[in-house]
């Protein structure tokens, strides 16, 4: 009996003193801890939920990734190796194309050199230096001599004129069917070698009319003069045709690199 009615007092003691409040306030405090705890729960199982799904996507998307990548790079392999091609089958047409300009080239140096040759064998020959005393001689007197030897002096010179001017001729035709050739292979990727082969203007050039027997040897100078300077002129823009073609043709090559 003592004992419990110590423990009656004692308890009222701690009633009086507060104590049971702070138990009923631990006891709510525990209650709400229970409730943040579910919670918590709850949000870790979704967001391990979540976690899970954008795993598997991920892993989806690394997949179609690769593959998407490995069709790529299939995809320009091939692209690659048809601009190979290309780029193979213009170089072997630009070096046929540079063979024949070579061709051409030591032609129209080989006709050059005959030119000269010629050039200087009708300087140098005494018929020409005839000529040319002879021609003074005319106009010093006034007289026109028509006699068999004078005649004969005043055709030759023209013979070599005409075979002169018909060898320029050829040349600067020829100059322009190579530079033709060039512009063609540029717009249409095409080497027409016809171009090499048209000679009729060259047939047309080739005729003399009965006035040449009558031209002076200035007007022979000036003249062949003239010739010398449109095949050098058609030279000239041949090589500029010709360097604008390698330009081209090596910048492309770069590009496609």
């Amino acid at each position: 009996m003592k004992v419990c009615k110590h423990l009656k007092q004692e308890l009222q003691a701690a009633k009086d003193s507060g104590m049971a409040q702070m138990l009923v306030d631990i006891e709510a405090r525990c209650s709400n801890l229970e409730k943040d705890k579910l919670s918590i729960e709850d949000a870790t199982g979704n967001f391990s939920e979540t976690a899970r799904r954008y795993e598997l996507r991920i892993y989806k998307m690394g997949r179609y990734n690769k593959k998407t990548r490995s069709l790529n790079v299939c995809s320009l392999n091939r692209i690659l190796f048809f601009f190979e091609g290309i780029v193979a089958r213009k170089d072997e047409k630009l070096q046929q194309s540079r063979h024949q300009i070579c061709e051409q080239q030591l032609a129209i140096e080989n006709l050059k050199v005959d030119l000269q040759a010629a050039d200087k064998k009708i300087c140098s020959s005494p018929e020409h230096q005839q000529h040319d005393n002879q021609a003074e001689l005319t106009v010093n007197s006034g007289t026109e001599l028509v006699d068999f030897g004078s005649t004969q002096h005043d055709i030759h010179p023209e013979i070599t004129f005409t075979l002169i001017s018909f060898q320029l001729r050829f040349i600067k035709n020829r100059l322009w069917a190579l530079k033709e050739l060039v512009q063609a292979y540029e717009e249409r990727n095409i080497v027409d070698i016809n171009l090499l082969g048209d000679e009729n203007s060259l047939c047309e050039d080739n005729t003399v009319d009965g006035t040449s027997a009558a031209r002076s040897c200035e007007d022979v100078a000036v003249a062949l003069s003239e010739s010398v300077v449109e095949a050098t002129q058609c030279l000239s823009e041949l090589q500029d045709a010709v360097e604008d073609a390698c330009a081209r043709l090596m910048g492309s090559t770069c590009a496609l690199q």
